[in-house]
């Protein structure tokens, strides 16, 4: 039902969301 591209975005959005915290913090 969801596509590759969907899957890919999710993942992205969950590594991009780490990385900003990360930013955040320095």
């Amino acid at each position: 039902m969801s596509s590759s591209t969907e899957s890919y975005f999710c993942t992205n959005h969950a590594m991009l969301a780490r990385n900003n915290k990360l930013g955040t913090q320095l």
